[in-house]
């Protein structure tokens, strides 16, 4: 997730001896013949395309495309695959801690890590708590001031979320009240709860609250690291933070900032 901090390599002497347990202050990188997870890729989609009939060689080739683009989506969006899961290992961009762009794991820039040595990077290390940011009335989001009102919320795969109007953000949202409009976010990953967090408009940014979800909220404020929300206690956070949702990233921006 792009909120993350890039990832460290671990200290030195820090290695994993056999039966030891995983370190969970470090990103290790995979180390050995687990490097070769992409041939396992392979191997499974070639196994589950060879399953229908001998001689229904479309249907086989249908399959085969749609495995590839599975392992992609899931890579590409969760830095995981079948042969992530089989092996324990998770693979980011290392100069952000999120899952890579195709550019990277193409060209072999993207890092593997082992997740049975250390600790995975888009889990949400538990950290300082954030505390409410004051409200300056001076700011320029306040009535009146120079920035535009409505603020948006960028995610990690491109779409765009008005907060104009409270959102409440989830795997599959619902409010029976009305008040809050439901926002549904992809989930490949299985790490957002139903209704996972809301968002509000505040004249310094976005109000932010946890719902008590199972995989926590965390915010990286401008300038500072990553730091986790206590559950269904509200927070302001300005433009420029980043919200860590489960596996998935949303940046606050402002409407006339937004690209």
């Amino acid at each position: 997730m792009s909120a993350a901090a890039p990832v460290a390599a671990p200290p030195t002497g820090s290695h994993r001896s056999a039966g030891q347990a995983a370190d969970p202050r470090h990103v290790a990188p995979v180390q050995g013949t687990r490097r070769a997870w992409p041939m396992l890729d392979v191997v499974l989609v070639a196994a589950i395309a060879a399953l229908p009939a001998t001689g229904a060689a479309v249907w086989g080739v249908a399959v085969a495309a749609a495995g590839v683009i599975g392992v992609g989506t899931t890579l590409l969006r969760a830095g995981s695959s079948p042969a992530h899961r089989l092996l324990g290992l998770r693979t980011v961009d290392p100069a952000t801690g999120v899952p890579p762009t195709l550019g990277r794991l193409l060209t072999g820039r993207a890092l593997t890590a082992d997740l049975r040595a250390g600790r995975d990077p888009l889990a949400i290390v538990a950290g300082p708590h954030v505390a409410p940011v004051p409200f300056d009335p001076g700011s320029a989001w306040a009535p009146g001031g120079s920035r535009a009102r409505t603020t948006l919320l960028v995610t990690d795969d491109g779409q765009r979320i008005d907060v104009s109007a409270p959102v409440v953000l989830g795997r599959r949202p619902a409010d029976p009240s009305g008040a809050w409009t439901p926002v549904a976010l992809t989930d490949l990953s299985r790490t957002l709860s139903r209704n996972h967090v809301a968002v509000a408009p505040h004249p310094d940014g976005l109000e932010v609250t946890d719902l008590g979800s199972a995989n926590g909220t965390a915010v990286a404020l401008p300038g500072t690291g990553q730091q986790v929300l206590t559950p269904r206690v509200a927070v302001v956070v300005p433009v420029g933070s980043r919200l860590a949702v489960g596996d998935r990233v949303l940046v606050v921006t402002d409407a006339a900032g937004a690209p």
